[in-house]
């Protein structure tokens, strides 16, 4: 993903995946070939995290709360 993005934020905060900043073409193969070289127990591990990610980070309940936070604070 992008590393300025809402993306890049989260990539970098749970080590899910890779950044690449737009046009870099030789970071976007860097990035796609060091994931590829991972080993089935790292690439499970990436898997894992990322699941666990959306799980807790972007659930129906967990969306819906951070919905509301957000319009109590834009009331104020």
């Amino acid at each position: 993903g992008p590393l300025e993005s809402y993306v890049g934020d989260i990539l970098r905060q749970t080590d899910i995946g890779r950044t690449v900043r737009h046009g870099d073409v030789e970071g976007a193969v860097a990035a796609i070939e060091g994931l590829a070289s991972l080993d089935v127990t790292d690439l499970a591990m990436l898997g894992r995290r990322a699941t666990a990610c959306v799980a807790e980070s972007f659930s129906s309940a967990s969306l819906q709360a951070e919905f509301c936070r957000t319009l109590e604070e834009v009331a104020r």
